[in-house]
């Protein structure tokens, strides 16, 4: 089995594109301690990045646990399931919040022993949550560290749609965001620049960047709220 296990991991690391393999080798090069985020436009191989990172923390014999935002992305990765589910995350929060289990819980115990924990799309979460699991993992481990001494790998495009909260306004939306986290200062950022869905097609890869330019907000617009499409990428 654990033969088998390493040719795994021998076998997504020779598959890594080179910013991918970057941030691979700074996560099981830190001491078994850091927290992360992965800036992660679609298409830019994240999810055998985090399949290169699992198959190494279980051959070492150590837990790894993958959790996403929502139900569809949590299906993507091997064991998925949705943050809420699998930390007993309430769905109202506050900063005094715990996540619903005690020390005593087989949950408890399999948080006591994980390495690393995966959360994909946490550009879609209210921050409350992700400072809930901080507290909760502070207090399962006993110590004042950040995430309780785990490996943390948060995924997520703030590109995209944020999280929906009927009734409220653009700025307390924004609020909510994981940017206004006190963690997020304290998070060692990487970005994946290799989108391999258009490599070695020129016509889509011009399409890829408008899309991140109109994200960033760099792109030219008309009237504020226009944009030109390029003639090259427009269906007759």
């Amino acid at each position: 089995m654990l033969m088998e296990i390493y040719g795994k991991v021998s076998a997504y690391c020779r598959g890594l594109l080179d910013s991918n393999r970057y941030f691979y080798d700074c996560v099981i090069n830190d001491n078994g301690f850091g927290i992360f985020f992965i800036d992660e436009p679609d298409g830019y191989s994240k999810i055998y990045l985090y399949n290169c990172l699992l198959a190494y923390i279980r051959s070492k014999g150590f837990i790894a646990l993958t959790t996403a935002s929502s139900d569809i992305a949590s299906l993507l990765m091997p064991g998925g399931r949705t943050a809420h589910f699998q930390f007993k995350i309430l769905l109202i929060t506050d900063e005094n919040t715990l996540c619903n289990f005690t020390k005593q819980k087989h949950l408890a115990q399999l948080l006591h022993l994980t390495k690393l924990i995966i959360w994909n799309k946490i550009s879609i979460i209210n921050r409350q949550a992700i400072e809930t699991l901080n507290q909760s993992l502070k207090d399962i481990m006993k110590n004042n560290l950040l995430f309780g001494c785990k490996i943390f790998v948060f995924g997520g495009n703030f590109q995209q749609v944020l999280l929906v909260i009927p009734q409220e306004t653009c700025a307390q939306i924004v609020n909510t965001s994981f940017k206004k986290s006190y963690l997020w200062s304290i998070i060692e950022i990487f970005y994946l620049y290799k989108n391999m869905r258009v490599e070695n097609n020129d016509s889509s890869d011009n399409f890829v960047n408008l899309l991140l330019k109109i994200g960033n907000r760099t792109e030219q617009t008309i009237n504020e709220d226009m944009i030109k499409i390029p003639d090259q990428i427009v269906v007759p």
